[in-house]
């Protein structure tokens, strides 16, 4: 039996990139995530308006919040605000969500609003540990 990755082991019958690839899903079902980052406000009663009403957009869609506000350290770089990050089933559902006519009013109002990055992610499943 091998020491697990873990705590030092090898990971065995995977290939050197696919332990990070964002293409691995084995045989497991991957969630996938929207991140936005607030990177200026020019008109925050709308913004407002979007951060009641979307959440219950978000929720329709199967979406689920993990990060929206709280308390944060800045560890390296610039970060004035925490990020946003909502997880969904998968690419697939954020894509739904996001292109939706449900979300494109509050989408545009929050174009107009303020200025974000946005980032859509797979997230990662690490491949099965075959031990020795």
């Amino acid at each position: 039996m091998g020491v697990p990755p873990a705590l030092g082991g090898a990971v065995t019958n995977v290939k050197p990139m696919d332990y990070f690839s964002t293409h691995h899903r084995g045989d497991r079902d991957m969630a996938a995530y929207a991140l936005f980052r607030n990177l200026s406000v020019n008109d925050a009663e709308g913004l407002a308006k979007y951060r009641a009403n979307v959440p219950a957009i978000v929720a329709a869609f199967g979406g689920r919040y993990l990060v929206r506000g709280g308390a944060w350290d800045t560890i390296e770089g610039p970060a004035d605000v925490p990020p946003i990050l909502i997880e969904f089933a998968s690419m697939d559902a954020i894509n739904k969500w996001y292109h939706s006519k449900e979300y494109r009013t509050w989408r545009d109002l929050r174009h107009r609003s303020a200025k974000y990055y946005a980032i859509f992610m797979d997230g990662f499943n690490p491949p099965k540990v075959v031990e020795d």
